[in-house]
């Protein structure tokens, strides 16, 4: 089984997902407890390291934009090069940053 991990603009969803993960909102007029806010501080710290790859992968014009492609098929593999490209900037920005 795989965990999802959320944010609160997909509440709602561990009624299709048992296995959602969201963070705990706020009560009106109340604060969250100690033991919630640490829960959401390690959801989100989880979370941000999906966010920056989607964004590292979303550089590319032809993935942030609209894809107009026809078939599944060819959409899945420019979305494969575009994550290649975002690895090989990785390793590179690696090698470069080496002693």
């Amino acid at each position: 089984d795989h965990n999802l991990l959320a944010d609160l603009g997909f509440a709602g969803i561990e009624k299709n997902c048992p296995n959602a993960i969201l963070p705990f909102k706020k009560p009106h007029n109340k604060e969250l407890t100690q033991l919630q806010k640490q829960v959401n501080k390690a959801i989100g710290s989880a979370r941000i390291k999906v966010e920056h790859a989607f964004s590292g992968v979303k550089r590319l014009k032809i993935i942030r934009n609209k894809i107009r492609l026809k078939t599944y098929q060819v959409r899945d593999r420019v979305f494969k090069i575009a994550a290649a490209l975002h690895n090989l900037r990785l390793c590179y920005r690696a090698i470069q940053n080496q002693p």
